[in-house]
């Protein structure tokens, strides 16, 4: 999984700059981070739980996912308080943990409005199985909002395959 996002990953990158990489899940941060430190860009991954599968959390799958990619990554978004002390247990500094509860209301104090302008077009990429609450749809409708709008100096490229790729492929 790990070397073929990796090389998806890295081929998409040379094509253009972009700002930031968003990865999802614990195993899509493997690469993510990889590819991010090689080409100084921003690593961010979210983490909507705690993965049941044993193995992640076992020898030399521990040590490279926890030790090695979540200390090293800019940020980890974790989804809820609770997911804090799981993580936690596992680097040795988590001042890159940051907990982003599901979803959010915005107001007027964040001052959005259609004369701001971004400095330069802001490129986002989410790599994830395209599965159900993984929120890919979830951003193509913020960023629908936005253009709606007048913020249009944006664009998003979506890697992974999943159930809800021909859904997603007709939201966008």
């Amino acid at each position: 999984y790990s070397k073929c996002i990796t090389s998806v990953l890295q081929n998409i990158l040379n094509q253009d700059k972009y700002d930031v990489i968003h990865a999802h899940t614990e195993l899509a941060a493997i690469a993510a981070v990889k590819v991010g430190k090689k080409m100084e860009i921003p690593t961010v991954v979210t983490l909507h739980g705690i993965s049941t599968e044993k193995k992640l959390y076992k020898g030399l799958t521990r040590k490279i996912l926890f030790e090695e990619t979540l200390s090293k990554i800019d940020r980890v978004v974790l989804v809820g308080e609770t997911l804090i002390n799981f993580y936690s247990q596992f680097v040795k500094n988590n001042n890159n943990f940051r907990i982003v509860s599901n979803g959010f209301r915005t107001s007027s104090q964040h001052g959005l409005n259609e004369q701001k302008k971004f400095r330069t077009p802001i490129k986002f990429i989410s790599v994830s199985n395209l599965v159900e609450g993984k929120g890919i749809e979830i951003n193509l409708l913020a960023l629908s909002k936005l253009n709606k709008m007048g913020f249009k100096e944006w664009s998003y490229i979506i890697i992974g395959d999943g159930a809800l790729r021909s859904y997603l492929e007709k939201l966008t």
